[in-house]
C-alpha cells in the first residue's frame, strides 16, 4: 500500500509539473495563477541567465549584460510577470508565441544590447 500510495504521488507531482511548464501562447499564459506566472518567468530568468561552459563569449555577454540590467533596475519577479503582460498588451503579434518569447522581446526592448 505504501509503494502504490508513493507512486501515485510521484505521477501526481509530474503531471503537475508537465502541465505548468508548457505555455504556447497569450491564451495560456492568461490562464495561469499568479504563483504559475511567478514560477514561470524565474524558471526563464534562471535558464537564459546562467552561464554554462559550452556558451560563446556573445552569449557570456549577453547574459551578464541581462542579468546586470534587471539587478540595477531592482526587478523582481513580479517585476517579469508584468513585462510579459505589458508586452502581450502591447503587441498583439505575439499573442500566438510562448509567454518567454515575450519576455526575450522585452527584455531586449528594456536593457538593449551588451
Amino acid at each position: 500500500m505504501k509503494r502504490l500510495l508513493t507512486i501515485l504521488m510521484f505521477i501526481s507531482v509530474l503531471t503537475t509539473s508537465a502541465w505548468a511548464g508548457f505555455k504556447n501562447n497569450k491564451t495560456g499564459w492568461d490562464g495561469m495563477s499568479v504563483s504559475e506566472k511567478l514560477g514561470y518567468v524565474m524558471g526563464f530568468f534562471d535558464e537564459h541567465t546562467s552561464l554554462s561552459t559550452w556558451d560563446s563569449q556573445a552569449v557570456m555577454d549577453l547574459k551578464l549584460h541581462r542579468q546586470n540590467c534587471l539587478i540595477d533596475m531592482n526587478m523582481n519577479s513580479q517585476g517579469l510577470v508584468d513585462l510579459v503582460d505589458t508586452m502581450y498588451r502591447n503587441d498583439v503579434g505575439i499573442w500566438k508565441h510562448p509567454p518567454f518569447v515575450a519576455l526575450i522581446q522585452g527584455l531586449h526592448e528594456m536593457c538593449g544590447e551588451p
